[in-house]
């Protein structure tokens, strides 16, 4: 069951949605609100969105209104709230029905519902709020936009029943002259028939009577119907000239000079901002002191210039309105003149055209400002297009248009520097020397799918080019390809070097840690190894067995190799930064050379042909660079053969480098593990650690050199070496 509600607490809720109704209701009246979202999500614009309309109905002459279905005023032009006497502030919010007569209400509210389905329109009387009724024609139908209701437009028929009055005592003034005329005809019958009573004997005299009788019969019945005629003449005339007068914003004047008395149609009242009787009858006199003082002295000479024979004028001029602004208007007038020449009615027409003056006054300064700016952008056109054109022709890659028949009307300066100008040839014409187009053509592809395309394309000119093809149609709307190709040679020169750089990272990374794996061995190898070697050293001081000496001995020998392997793994792991020295090379390799001499179980000869670096003095550490020698001498030594063994060393001197190759005729290394040999712990030797060209390949790299391997002379192995001549910072060395 749920908690009852304080009345004090509901009374409060209830007081803030009131003053929250309130302040909303004054903001809808102040404009100051575009739309308001109810509880429901539905939305009901109520200035932003509608505002173009907002802008119509002000500008209208009739009374135009938004309503809800019952009757509820949510928006009304200034025109409406002119008509009802009041302000739009003041009439929105209110109900419609609150300005119709009671009488009328029922009428109006069946009005409202029949609108919802249909258009309606209907005549009532509206009451402003001084009290005075005014006639209206009131046209509904319904309005579908965000917000539902009635779409309201209300003319204002005070004027048109004005007329219409007119128009029926016009009519009655008519009707009483044929009434009069054919009370005369009827007296005049009477007389008729008393001649002829007192007239029987002359005949003839009567017959000439009847024929002159009926003769005037038939002129009567002529010019009867030619009234008739006249008259619904006069009221259509009048219908239109009403409403032409309302559409137009015109009023008709008639100014008699010899009275001064001027009598203006209904409509100047809200041009002239006159009412009542100084509106409609006025005199010339005053008239001519409402027209602006600039323009008063040509009006007043053009009247005195009109003669019978120019009897007709048209003018502009300004008048001061009733409220003091100052309109301008456009007269067409007709004067008429009496026996002697002289002036004696003018009738005309006049339009308020202020609005249509200020609109072409507008319209010319936009003209001449839209004539300046096309002028400008026309320029800057120019200026945009030949800039479009240098930044093409300087574009550090191709842009080319290609038609529908290969043939190539666009080419930038990268495209015609590359491959030279088409001189109308098509592409695989002067590109590849062909007689038809390529097969499988990736180019043309979009011509089929109308989408982008992009691919990669191997150039005439050995280079590598990255294509974007694009639809493209050119002005006249010949459709076209847009190709653009960015040269990436050197970017994939470069993405190869990364991914060599980046394998060799790893590799260094991978040496690293075992490095780090190496010392550890090393480490915890050598203390029992020196037990060992001690144990034996005072075993064999006590013994006098010669077959436990020669155990002893063996022990010694296997000792003294595992510890070298331990200070090879120690040497590995605890590689520094070179110490950089000054260095006769070729001093250096004649020692390393001379000292294969002292391998007393295999003699190999020694060619060396070290003249090109005789001079040479390098920057580089000593102590590395004399075992990286040793090394691969020593390793050349063991691969010769045990006869006619054979090492060279070929070096060169090669600009900022030196060059050294050291080559063995033994029986090389096989395919498939010659990329392993610099691999760490990685060897094809019985009793090798796997060492040795790893180290070698450290010491090269910190020494920014490079080493390699390739087949040497008959079917041995050559390593090869690069060192530079100075220190210097690492760079890549394409070639061995």
């Amino acid at each position: 069951m749920k908690k009852p509600i304080s009345p004090n607490k509901e009374v409060r809720e209830l007081k803030a949605r009131l003053a929250e109704a309130e302040d909303l209701l004054s903001a809808i009246k102040a404009g100051s609100v575009d739309a308001v979202v109810t509880d429901d999500h539905r939305v009901f614009t109520l200035k932003g969105a509608d505002y173009g309309y907002r802008v119509l109905f002000e500008t209208i002459i009739e009374g135009a209104a938004t309503l809800s279905f019952d009757g509820t005023i949510m928006y009304c032009n200034r025109q409406l709230a002119k008509m009802l006497g009041s302000s739009p502030e003041k009439i929105i919010g209110s109900s419609i029905l609150d300005s119709v007569r009671p009488a009328e209400r029922a009428k109006f509210e069946k009005l409202l519902t029949v609108s919802k389905t249909k258009t309606m329109r209907a005549e009532f009387r509206l009451k402003k709020r001084s009290g005075k009724l005014i006639p209206v024609l009131v046209s509904s139908s319904s309005l579908e936009l965000e917000t539902k209701g009635l779409c309201v437009v209300i003319t204002d028929l005070s004027e048109q029943k004005k007329i219409e009055n007119e128009l029926r005592k016009y009519r009655t003034h008519l009707e009483g002259l044929v009434k009069k005329r054919t009370k005369k005809l009827a007296a005049s019958e009477k007389r008729l028939i008393a001649v002829n009573e007192e007239l029987a004997a002359a005949n003839e005299e009567l017959s000439a009577i009847n024929e002159e009788l009926s003769s005037t019969n038939e002129e009567l019945r002529v010019e009867t119907d030619e009234r008739m005629r006249s008259e619904k003449t006069l009221r259509e005339s009048e219908e239109r000239m009403r409403q032409a007068l309302q559409v137009s914003h015109s009023f008709t004047f008639e100014w008699h000079p010899e009275t001064d008395r001027v009598v203006r149609s209904g409509s100047c009242e809200s041009i002239l901002k006159l009412s009542g009787e100084e509106a409609t009858h006025d005199t010339g006199d005053n008239y001519f002191r409402r027209i602006h003082p600039s323009d008063r002295a040509a009006f007043v000479k053009m009247l005195k210039a009109m003669t019978p024979a120019a009897s007709s004028y048209t003018v502009e001029y300004r008048v001061v309105l009733g409220d003091g602004s100052v309109a301008v208007l456009e007269e067409y007038g007709r004067a008429s003149f009496d026996g002697t020449g002289r002036l004696d009615r003018l009738v005309g027409v006049t339009t308020d055209i202020t609005e249509r003056k200020r609109l072409e006054e507008e319209l010319k300064k936009y003209s001449e400002t839209l004539e300046e700016r096309v002028h400008l952008r026309s320029k800057e056109l120019v200026v945009e297009r030949q800039r479009l054109f240098n930044v093409l022709e300087t574009l550090p890659v191709y842009v080319i248009l290609l038609d529908k028949d290969h043939r190539v009307p666009f080419a930038n300066k990268f495209f015609r520097d590359r491959f030279g100008e088409s001189r109308g040839k098509r592409c695989y014409e002067y590109l590849f020397n062909k007689t038809a187009e390529c097969e499988n053509c990736e180019t043309y592809k979009v011509m089929k799918t109308k989408a982008p395309h992009h691919w990669e394309w191997a150039g005439p000119d050995g280079r590598n080019y990255d294509i974007y093809d694009f639809p493209f149609k050119d002005t006249d709307g010949t459709e076209m390809i847009m190709e653009m190709g960015i040269d990436i040679t050197e970017q994939k020169c470069a993405v190869n070097e990364l991914v060599d750089t980046k394998i060799e990272l790893e590799r260094a990374s991978r040496l690293s840690d075992i490095g780090v794996l190496a010392a550890t061995v090393a480490h915890e190898l050598r203390n029992p190894l020196a037990a060992i070697q001690i144990a034996a050293h005072n075993i064999k001081r006590k013994t006098k067995d010669p077959n436990l000496n020669k155990y002893l001995a063996n022990i010694e020998k296997k000792v003294g190799e595992s510890d070298q392997i331990i200070n090879n793994l120690l040497f590995y792991s605890r590689l520094k930064p070179p110490r950089y020295e000054s260095i006769k090379i070729f001093d250096m390799i004649e020692e390393c050379a001379d000292a294969l001499k002292r391998h007393e179980h295999k003699e190999v000869k020694v060619i060396r042909k070290l003249e090109p670096i005789k001079d040479i003095v390098i920057e580089a550490d000593p102590v590395q660079i004399r075992e990286v020698f040793n090394n691969i001498l020593n390793n050349a030594h063991d691969a010769a053969p045990v006869e006619n063994g054979e090492i060279r060393i070929i070096t060169e001197n090669d600009g900022e480098f030196i060059r050294v190759a050291i080559e063995d005729n033994g029986s090389g290394i096989a395919s498939d593990i010659i990329d392993k040999i610099f691999d760490p712990f990685f060897t094809t030797k019985a009793k090798g650690t796997g060492l040795g060209l790893s180290v070698c390949r450290q010491i090269i790299s910190m020494h920014e050199g490079e080493i390699g391997v390739k087949h040497g002379f008959t079917n041995g192995t050559s390593i090869i070496v690069r060192l530079p001549k100075k220190e210097r910072k690492k760079e890549r060395i394409n070639s061995l």
